[in-house]
């Protein structure tokens, strides 16, 4: 009579059936790893290809050999740091980035000034940039291949002095009794910036303002600057006397 095995014959399929399961993931893993590896290659192209010769060179101790040549770099749109809405300098330094090693041009108002070379970091930089009184529209523009991407800003270029005037006080005024300080007021820009003494005034919509000056003894001058958006300043002096006043003391 033959004897059966003790072990179950079930427990060989179910081996055989996880088995046939890990080859399966294996496969779609593989699968799945080259399908990005392609879909990244078509999409970067040369740049991937040149990034692992970068990366292979780096390991290995020789980086420095392997750069990126502009040709194979896809052109990136260019951008402008950022720039005040206004200046009262007749020329500006323009920064920005864009494609590594690209020649990039400048326009002001539909007129180019100058060119120049994108580092190896993407960055670029234009010194002397000349500005026209009132608003300039700037361009930068990088082409490559027939493609061409461009950023633009503007700013405004005022080097008028902001209007300021005071009511109060007239100067010279001399201020006598008890009171030791003085009124000072008047009208400015509603979008400048006073000051009286080195303290800012508050300006209401129309760009009136009004402030308490504390005094002291003698001679005071009050200094009033108004300054506006582009950092044009002007300037009023005036000078107030308190006089002295003799404490009496009772008999």
């Amino acid at each position: 009579m033959t004897r059966r095995s003790s072990t179950p014959q079930y427990t060989y399929k179910q081996y055989f059936r996880q088995e046939e399961k890990q080859v399966k993931k294996r496969i779609i893993l593989v699968a799945g790893a080259t399908a990005v590896i392609v879909l990244i290659i078509w999409f970067w192209g040369v740049n991937f290809i040149n990034l692992i010769g970068i990366l292979g060179g780096f390991f290995s101790g020789k980086s420095s050999d392997v750069t990126f040549q502009s040709q194979d770099l896809p052109l990136v749109k260019p951008t402008i740091s950022p720039l005040p809405p206004s200046t009262n300098q007749k020329s500006i330094k323009i920064e920005g980035t864009t494609t590594a090693s690209l020649t990039v041009k400048i326009y002001v108002n539909g007129v180019q000034q100058s060119k120049t070379t994108a580092n190896s970091s993407g960055s670029f930089s234009f010194d002397n940039v000349s500005l026209r009184e009132g608003l300039n529209l700037i361009k930068i523009i990088v082409e490559k291949d027939q493609e061409k991407e461009e950023a633009t800003a503007s700013l405004v270029f005022d080097k008028t002095s902001p209007k300021l005037t005071l009511r109060e006080p007239d100067d010279g005024t001399v201020i006598s009794g008890t009171s030791k300080e003085v009124v000072v007021s008047g009208n400015a820009e509603s979008d400048s910036v006073v000051q009286i003494n080195g303290t800012q005034a508050i300006l209401d919509q129309k760009g009136n303002f009004k402030y308490i000056l504390p005094l002291k003894a003698g001679k005071n001058a009050i200094v009033t600057v108004a300054t506006d958006e582009a950092g044009n300043t002007t300037r009023i002096e005036r000078t107030v006397i308190l006089e002295k006043t003799e404490e009496t003391t009772s008999p």
